[in-house]
């Protein structure tokens, strides 16, 4: 599974995204994915199986975010604000279905509003 993570328009840079199964159906699988430059990927042998899925989206908008590596080596690290709001995230209405013959494409476009 793969797809596409933007925000306002602009992808999102270093996130992650998490499917979880729709009504608790414990038979199917959780599985989840790093979002690098607005782009996940969940490879076949580690897929989901068929079913629907409530989404759930973290993570950081611009490289602004990010801090350079000599940063990191001379301060303590800041805590990093979401810059996903919480209706995609720990308050999430997104869902999917993942379907047996595919492709199962999934792009989301969020936005602050």
């Amino acid at each position: 599974m793969t797809g596409v993570v933007t925000l306002d328009g602009a992808p999102i840079v270093d996130g992650a995204i998490r499917f979880e199964p729709a009504n608790g159906e414990a038979v199917r699988t959780a599985g989840g994915a790093p979002i690098s430059a607005g782009l996940y990927e969940i490879p076949v042998k580690q897929g989901l199986a068929p079913g629907k899925y409530r989404v759930f989206i973290t993570g950081t908008q611009s490289a602004a975010d990010q801090r350079s590596v000599d940063e990191q080596m001379n301060q303590p690290a800041p805590l990093r604000k979401d810059a996903v709001p919480a209706k995609y995230n720990e308050k999430s209405s997104l869902t999917i279905e993942v379907t047996p013959t595919g492709p199962n494409q999934h792009d989301f476009t969020l936005s602050k509003k």
